[in-house]
């Protein structure tokens, strides 16, 4: 498991998309069940013939398999 970072594909368009379609009806159905969570939610996601789409959400803290890095990073 890991990530590729920075992700070629994921331009404003493809972010805005991220924000109306997963984000935000994530945030507001915890607020309509009356969730009050308090955290981090890690959402897995996969570009599908350019629309995002949810693989998996996931509560991540202190996980290294979370962590991105790129050509500047060093282990």
């Amino acid at each position: 498991m890991g990530s590729v970072t920075p992700v070629p594909f994921a331009d404003a368009a493809w972010m805005k998309k991220v924000d109306e379609r997963i984000i935000r009806p994530t945030v507001e159905g915890l607020a309509q069940e009356g969730i009050d969570y308090k955290g981090f939610i890690f959402l897995g996601l996969i570009n599908v013939k350019g629309e995002p789409m949810v693989i998996e959400y996931n509560v991540r803290m202190g996980d290294p398999e979370t962590e991105s890095c790129d050509a500047s990073c060093e282990e």
